[in-house]
C-alpha cells in the first residue's frame, strides 16, 4: 500500500514483487540472477527479468522509468518475452471427470476420454494407452497390512514414534494423564526413577530422599554397603579409608563424599545432608539425571509418552515403499498409471479415490484421497495437514519447525510409491509439498504471530503465502460437489465452516 501510494523511496524485494500489486517504481536494479529453489541454484528466466524491469515507469502510472545495470549483473537486453508452451503432462483430473460424467449419462467413458484427447491442441496425437493397459492386466493389489506405532506429542497430536535418546530430566516433559508437565514438577514422574522416596526440595521442585549411611557411634556414620559398592575402586585411597568401615562425621562426609553423589545416582546433585533417627539422608536434585526420552516434532523431550498402534496399508511392503513396483509416468501411458494409482478400476471406471482426486489440481488430489482412505487419521488432522500440500520446500528446509504431520507424506508414498510422476508426484508426494506448514497453521490459528515462527530460512512472506494457499484449498473443498463418501463430506463440512468464518 505504501509503495502504491509513492511513500517509499526504496524497496528491496524478491522476484515476487515483479508479479504482485500493480504499482510503479521510477528505477529498477536487479542485483543478481541466481536464486535457491528446490535445493538447487536456478537462474531467472528472460521473461521474469522483463517482468521485474517492467516496474520501472509502469504504463499508465509513470511517464518515465530507468533500468539501472551494474557490472556483471543482468541487463535490460537480457530481458525478453517468451512464447507460451503447453505443459508436458496431461491433466488427469479433467479426463477422470469426463469419464465419470459419461458413466452418469449412460455413455461410453473410454470413448469420452479419447474424444477429449483428440480435441486438445497438441502437435502429436495423444495415446491414453487404454489398449496397452488392458494387455498389461491388473497390476496387483495393495497388501501387507502393518502395525505402526505412534506417540502423542507435546501439542496433543499423534505422530510417528521417534528413536529414544538420553536427555537430562530438567529438559524433559512427563504426561500426567491429562497434560504434559515438567518432569521435576511431578511426584509421579520422579517415583518412576525408583531412587529413594519423592520429597519436596527447598528450591521448589520435587526431589529424592535417599538413605546413605547409618550411625555407628557418637557423631560417626558409616556408608551403606550398597553405596560403597557403587563407589567401587575408582575413588582415591585417602577417601576410601575415611568412607570405609570406621565411619566419618557429617562434616567430613559433606566435604569428601558429596562429590561422588552424581556418580552413584546417575547425575543427581545433593542439596542437603542431614541426620534423622540414627541414619544419614541426602536430599537429591534430579535435574542432572538422564533418562531415555522421545523427541517430538516440536523438539520437546518426552518421557514415556502415550502410545497407540495404527494399522497402515503396505507398512512393511518394500516394493510399495521403495517405488519399485510402481513405475514412473514415462514407463506407462496415462490409463495404466490411473490403474496403478487406483484412480480407475479394471474397466477404467473412476473409483472413489479417482473421483476425489479429480476435484483437485496436480498431485494434491492424490494426497487428499489417500488420507481420507486411512480412517486412523481424524478429519481434523487432515484439515490442517492440507497446508503442507502447497507450502513448498522452504518449509521442509526450516530448522524451526519439525513436523508431526509427516504421516500425510507417509501415506502418499505407501499408496503410490516413492516415485516421480511429472506434474503429480516428486519422491512420492505432491511437487509443492512442504512438511511443517501444518504445525504453523495450528499455531497461527491459536493466536501466534509470524515473528515467533520465522527462522533463517522461513520468513514472514513464506508463512503468509502458505496460509493464503491453505485457505484457498479450504475454499476449494468447501465448494466441491457432494460425493457418497462420509469422510469426504465431513472434510467438506469442516471446510465450509472455516470458509463461512470470513
Amino acid at each position: 500500500a505504501l509503495a502504491k501510494a509513492g511513500k517509499l523511496r526504496a524497496v528491496v524485494a524478491t522476484t515476487g514483487l515483479g508479479a504482485g500489486v500493480n504499482f510503479s517504481m521510477r528505477s529498477v536494479i536487479i542485483s543478481g540472477r541466481e536464486y535457491e529453489a528446490e535445493g538447487k541454484t536456478k537462474a531467472l528466466r528472460p521473461d521474469e527479468l522483463l517482468q521485474m524491469y517492467g516496474r520501472a515507469g509502469r504504463r499508465g502510472l509513470d511517464k518515465l522509468g530507468y533500468a539501472i545495470c551494474l557490472p556483471s549483473k543482468p541487463r535490460l537486453s537480457d530481458a525478453r518475452e517468451i512464447f507460451l508452451a503447453r505443459a508436458d503432462f496431461l491433466d488427469w483430473s479433467a479426463f477422470i471427470r469426463v469419464m465419470q460424467r459419461a458413466i452418469e449419462s449412460g455413455k461410453d467413458h473410454i470413448k469420452a476420454a479419447k474424444n477429449l484427447a483428440e480435441r486438445l491442441f497438441w502437435q502429436e496425437k495423444i495415446d491414453l494407452g487404454f489398449e496397452a493397459a488392458k494387455r498389461a492386466g491388473a497390476l496387483g493389489k495393495e497388501n501387507s497390512d502393518g502395525v505402526k506405532i505412534e506417540m502423542k506429542n507435546s501439542q496433543g497430536l499423534w505422530q510417528r514414534r521417534t528413536p529414544t535418546s538420553n536427555c537430562r530430566l530438567e529438559n524433559t516433559l512427563f504426561f500426567d494423564g491429562e497434560k504434559w508437565v515438567d518432569f521435576l514438577e511431578s511426584k509421579r514422574a520422579l517415583s518412576l526413577l525408583k531412587i529413594g522416596a519423592v520429597c519436596a526440595l527447598p528450591s521448589g521442585n520435587f526431589g529424592l530422599k535417599v538413605r546413605i549411611a547409618s550411625k555407628t557411634g557418637e557423631n560417626l556414620f558409616r556408608l551403606n554397603k550398597s553405596i560403597i559398592k557403587k563407589l567401587g575402586k575408582k575413588i582415591p585411597p585417602e577417601d576410601r579409608a575415611i568412607l570405609g568401615e570406621k565411619g566419618a562425621t557429617i562434616k567430613t562426609l559433606r566435604r569428601r563424599f558429596l562429590k561422588y553423589i552424581p556418580r552413584i545416582f546417575a547425575g543427581a546433585q545433593a542439596e542437603i545432608l542431614f541426620a534423622e533417627n540414627d541414619a544419614l539422608f541426602a536430599l537429591l536434585n534430579a535435574k542432572g539425571c538422564a533418562a531415555k526420552t522421545y523427541k517430538d516434532a516440536y523438539g520437546k523431550n518426552l518421557f514415556n509418552p502415550p502410545m497407540r498402534e495404527v494399522l497402515v496399508k503396505d507398512a512393511y511392503n518394500f516394493e510399495a515403499l521403495s517405488g519399485i513396483k510402481k513405475a514412473a509416468a514415462g514407463a506407462a501411458g496415462p490409463a495404466q498409471m490411473w490403474r496403478k494409482f487406483g484412480l480407475v478400476d479394471e474397466d477404467f471406471r473412476p473409483t472413489m479415490r479417482g473421483r476425489i482426486f479429480s476435484l483437485f489440481d496436480s498431485g494434491e488430489g492424490l494426497a487428499i484421497a489417500a488420507a481420507l482412505e486411512d480412517e486412523s487419521i481424524k478429519i481434523g488432522e487432515i484439515f490442517y495437514d492440507l497446508a503442507n500440500l502447497r507450502a513448498g520446500e522452504r518449509f521442509e528446509r526450516s530448522s524451526k519447525i519439525r513436523s508431526s504431520s509427516s504421516r500425510l507424506a507417509d501415506i502418499c508414498r505407501i499408496k503410490y510409491g516413492i516415485c516421480d510422476v511429472r506434474g503429480y508426484l516428486k519422491k512420492g508426494v505432491p511437487p509443492d509439498y512442504g512438511e511443517g506448514a501444518s504445525e504453523i497453521m495450528r499455531k497461527l490459528e491459536g493466536g501466534a504471530g509470524c515473528a515467533e515462527l520465522e527462522d533463517e530460512i522461513l520468513r514472514r512472506g513464506d508463512i503468509e503465502r502458505a496460509r493464503l494457499e491453505w485457505q484457498s484449498l479450504i475454499n476449494r473443498i468447501a465448494s466441491c460437489p457432494e460425493l457418497e463418501n462420509e469422510r469426504f463430506l465431513l472434510l467438506r463440512s469442516l471446510a465450509q465452516s472455516k470458509a463461512s468464518e470470513k
